[in-house]
């Protein structure tokens, strides 16, 4: 038996799970292969220290109370999610009202009324002053500066 065979099998031979001819084998391999002989010891200072199946049962009435935690656990789960299902939407309305709230204040900080319509008002004023100066004055008559400055005859 070569060493890539023996460590295909290495795990049935500890468990002795291997018909006698290939037990014979190995048992012949590992007198042998200094390698696997030492491979084979780490191999069972490290098993050996796994308990059996027979230690790993759990008691009986674990199932009864690992089924009772993921009762506890579901009701638990759903009390969340019914209190999270109210509150999200209570939050989000409360976001979206400050947003707004925000929004408008931030508005009225930028576009003060007060200087729009002294803006407006300033505007107007000028377009009197233009009209007075270079519009039509009273029964249609304009200003003589005018009318003698279009007119070089």
């Amino acid at each position: 038996m070569d060493c890539k065979n023996f460590g295909k099998n290495i795990l049935n031979y500890f468990y002795q799970d291997t018909d006698t001819a290939l037990h014979q084998e190995m048992q012949e391999h590992l007198a042998q292969c200094s390698t696997c002989k030492v491979i084979y010891q780490k191999l069972t200072s490290v098993l050996s220290t796994v308990p059996s199946d027979e230690e790993l049962m759990p008691d009986e009435f674990f199932q009864q109370r690992l089924i009772a935690k993921i009762n506890n656990l579901k009701s638990e789960v759903s009390a969340g999610r019914i209190l999270s299902g109210v509150l999200r939407p209570v939050f989000s309305a409360i976001l979206i009202l400050a947003g707004i709230f925000i929004g408008i204040k931030i508005s009225d900080h930028l576009f003060d009324n007060n200087d729009i319509v002294e803006q407006n008002q300033n505007i107007k004023n000028a377009e009197v002053l233009i009209a007075e100066e270079y519009g039509l004055k009273e029964n249609n008559m304009e200003a003589l500066e005018t009318y003698y400055l279009s007119n070089n005859e």
